[in-house]
């Protein structure tokens, strides 16, 4: 009888201690979306949650048994023990061509290691049933509709008065140590860009009409409030990567819909862009015909010339972690950041790590190819090698928002996977 007892009570503990992972790892992504840095107030929050979180997955394997499929293992086995050595060999790199600080090759080091940790754990917490897909998906929704109202606040607040400009932009740099993108837009607004904030909007919204059913717990005035602010968010971002690949989300939509209601949306867009045609044209002339938009392209036309300069100094191996050119620094306090990440990315690895790099882009593409139908991939796949192509505007590809965004999109493809009834050979 005790013997009996003690056994419920091991699988109730063991339970409980599964539990508690998930919500760990749910709260991880919360944090990781809804703050555009790892700071607050001088705390590192993320940084602080993601050590926490790989501690008691640490603990939890290392006092239990899991079952867990020879397949599985193994591609696990490989991906961390390969990690491994990639981020070790290029700690080392980087510290041995002393051009990057100690500190700058480890926080550079930590970047990819939190970005590796947050996709590949919630990738094996999916493989093996332990988290859903869709409880993944609607976790990242409500975080960022929650960054989507706080930014949209601050937007409304600076427009009728209720916040100063100054103040705001301080408490940033100050309290989240956070540089705003920001100047004036059309129509008396603030432009207000959290970078890679932002651009996540993007893909929850392409989700949320392309993938209708996973969002279909959600209630449907959330979503209808996301689509609304969240548009807004995105355009007072005044990104030209977003004001290009936001008419895909859009087709999305009209690629999900049938019958009549087809026809209502084609007619909404065209009566939208008719009665917003004037702030559209000013914002096109703004963003992408004045000396601001001539002094940004100028811009990275010089990284591009330095990056691959330095590049040609280490081709095969690359600089190593916070590797920088001599000739050209973009920030004094990071001077390892480049908006043309992918470019740098090729300075630091050289041809070996890049290789490595893109055979992880390969993989996560070859699991949409495996698991999405054709419908769903012929959209997915494009917008997802979309986000990597914002690697050559802006220098977020690897960050904790930024793995939210890669598990965003396994997410999908594992739900697709669970519901049409595809399973592992």
């Amino acid at each position: 009888m005790w013997a009996k007892e003690k056994t419920e009570l091991c699988k109730r503990l063991s339970m409980f201690k599964l539990k508690s992972i998930n919500k760990s790892y749910l709260i991880l992504l919360f944090f990781s979306v809804f703050l555009p840095s790892g700071y607050m107030f001088g705390v590192p929050v993320k940084h602080s949650i993601v050590i926490l979180f790989l501690l008691s997955i640490f603990l939890y394997l290392s006092h239990n048994k899991i079952s867990i499929r020879r397949t599985t293992l193994v591609n696990a086995s490989l991906l961390f023990f390969s990690f491994a050595i990639f981020v070790a060999f290029y700690i080392f790199t980087g510290l041995m061509r002393q051009r990057a600080m100690p500190m700058d090759v480890i926080r550079e080091a930590g970047l990819f290691v939190t970005t590796f940790a947050i996709v590949s754990v919630g990738w094996l917490l999916m493989e093996l049933n332990i988290l859903t897909p869709k409880n993944i998906i609607v976790a990242i929704f409500y975080s960022s509709f929650g960054y989507v109202l706080w930014k949209s606040t601050i937007v409304f607040g600076l427009y009728f008065g209720w916040f100063v400009f100054d103040d705001v932009d301080q408490f940033f740099l100050n309290q989240l140590n956070y540089d705003v993108v920001t100047s004036g837009i059309s129509g008396g607004l603030t432009r207000f860009n959290l970078v890679i904030c932002d651009i996540m909007i993007i893909f929850v919204m392409f989700g949320m009409l392309y993938y209708k059913n996973a969002y279909i717990d959600i209630n449907p005035l959330a979503r209808v409030l996301y689509f609304v602010f969240g548009s807004f968010a995105v355009f007072t971002a005044f990104s030209r990567y977003l004001f290009m690949i936001y008419p895909f989300v859009i087709f999305s939509w009209f690629v999900s819909i049938k019958g009549i209601k087809k026809y209502i949306a084609v007619i909404a867009v065209i009566v939208c862009f008719i009665f917003a045609f004037d702030w559209i044209n000013n914002v096109y002339e703004e963003r992408f015909g004045s000396e601001i938009s001539y002094n940004s392209d100028e811009s990275r036309k010089e990284q591009m010339y330095y990056l691959t300069e330095a590049w040609g100094e280490v081709p095969l191996i690359g600089g190593g972690f916070g590797y920088h050119s001599n000739q050209l620094i973009r920030s004094e306090s990071i001077p390892y950041t480049y908006e043309l990440q992918i470019v740098s990315f090729l300075m630091k690895f050289g041809i070996l790590g890049m290789t490595y790099l893109c055979m992880f882009c390969a993989l996560l593409i070859g699991m949409m190819v495996k698991y999405l139908p054709l419908k769903q991939g012929l959209l997915t796949i494009p917008m997802f090698v979309a986000f990597i192509v914002s690697g050559f505007t802006n220098q977020y590809l690897v960050s904790s928002a930024s793995a939210v965004i890669y598990i965003l999109f396994l997410a999908y493809t594992y739900y697709m996977r669970v519901n049409s009834g595809v399973r592992n050979a």
